[in-house]
């Protein structure tokens, strides 16, 4: 396998997401220009993520029938497709359907990009934890570029033209997605009728298609807790700053993309954690030092110890990241679609949650939903636990992937 092939996997990722957080600085335009609600707004990202919950459960049993690569492929296509059509909008409910159907591009597209990764880490001397851990700071760098750009050239990229390049940026990453073919020749075997994507996965896995399902969705349970402290994160951050700490909007702004720029490093060095560790010690370290950051935060009467908490809370929320995906691909032993589809569904679900609960907590309690956000990192631990109980193969063993073997914790 050539030494650029997951690079180059990583580079198709960050452009991807660069596209995805094009919206966003844009989202006064839509209240101004196409006359939309805080409601209207509300359903064009809160469908975005749904659709994608949803159709990721397909889009990994075609996974494991078709192999990664052209799922993937198929789904990025349909995705640049959609921001394309952005481009175009003319009235609000133009923009919501095309931000549902780009979703429903996304949830195709996720399982065959976590099965690629996965894939091609195992293959090289990275290993998959690592190179896990590198698609999550590829997808937050591109994630902060994206609205980066925008800031940049603020005075000549329009709403229209930033579509247009972030819809030409995805069909590029679509197109890198297909230079890997060389290097995943042999990796995917079609299970053909004699079994399905999932009795495939049981079987390898040593799990019944049952167990299968369950192991996934209580994975993706924990990463959902995760999940929505992040999403909850980024409206009850600068709330919090400006009403009860009475910080500048320069404050907020510096302070956010730092914390993103931290998420993208722990996110690189993550995967060397997890192999140390395993993933159940890991993950759990991980969301004992969330719960403490968010406490310290909801007690701090100082901006610069509310922000070191939240750049505490940015550090290691990766570490979960890449343990409960590492997992994941402990369930079978290459043709994780299926897998990665319901975990997907799952974890969704807080970056649904996340945002709408702590918006709405925030009106009545202020500083205090920190605490509410500090008890969801404590189900997620406790949600980890009981997920080693029933399936230990899984989340009691770190893996030394470099040197292909699995070794207890």
């Amino acid at each position: 396998m050539r030494r650029t092939a997951l690079p180059r996997l990583l580079f198709a990722v960050a452009l991807a997401n660069m596209a995805y957080t094009v919206l966003v600085p844009f989202v006064p335009l839509l209240a101004d220009r196409f006359d939309m609600s805080p409601l209207q707004i509300g359903i064009a990202f809160g469908g975005f993520a749904a659709a994608k919950a949803v159709v990721q459960p397909f889009g990994g049993r075609l996974v494991d029938r078709w192999g990664g690569l052209p799922v993937a492929f198929g789904g990025l296509c349909v995705a640049a497709t959609a921001t394309l059509a952005l481009a175009t909008s003319t009235n609000a409910t133009s923009i919501v359907a095309f931000r549902v159907l780009w979703g429903v591009g996304e949830g195709f597209a996720m399982p065959g990009l976590y099965q690629l990764t996965s894939q091609l880490g195992q293959r090289s001397s990275i290993g998959r934890a690592k190179a896990l851990g590198r698609f999550g700071a590829a997808a937050v760098i591109g994630m902060t570029a994206g609205p980066g750009l925008v800031a940049a050239f603020s005075g000549t990229i329009t709403f229209r033209t930033a579509f247009i390049i972030g819809a030409a940026m995805t069909y590029l990453s679509a197109a890198l997605i297909l230079t890997e073919r060389a290097d995943l020749a042999g990796t995917h075997t079609d299970t053909g009728s004699a079994a399905t994507g999932g009795e495939e996965l049981a079987r390898n896995a040593g799990l019944s298609s049952r167990q299968l399902l369950v192991a996934a969705l209580m994975l993706g349970a924990a990463d959902l807790f995760n999940n929505f402290i992040y999403a909850a994160l980024e409206p009850i951050y600068p709330l919090h700053l400006k009403e009860i700490l009475h910080a500048s909007q320069t404050t907020i702004e510096v302070t956010f993309f730092c914390g993103l720029g931290i998420f993208a490093i722990g996110s690189f060095f993550a995967g060397t954690l997890v192999e140390r560790w395993g993933a159940r010690n890991s993950a759990a370290a991980a969301f004992i030092v969330q719960t403490l950051a968010l406490l310290g935060g909801a007690a701090a009467g100082m901006t610069g110890v509310f922000v070191a908490a939240f750049f505490i809370v940015m550090a290691v929320q990766p570490v979960v990241y890449v343990a409960l995906r590492t997992s994941v691909t402990q369930l079978t032993e290459g043709n994780e679609g299926t897998a990665f589809g319901w975990f997907g569904l799952a974890s969704d679900v807080g970056w649904i949650l996340g945002p709408i609960v702590a918006g709405a907590l925030f009106q009545g309690l202020h500083g205090a939903v920190l605490l509410v956000l500090a008890a969801v990192t404590i189900a997620g631990l406790l949600t980890i636990w009981r997920t080693s109980g029933p399936y230990p193969r899984i989340l009691d063993t770190g893996c030394d992937y470099a040197a292909g073997r699995s070794v207890a914790v």
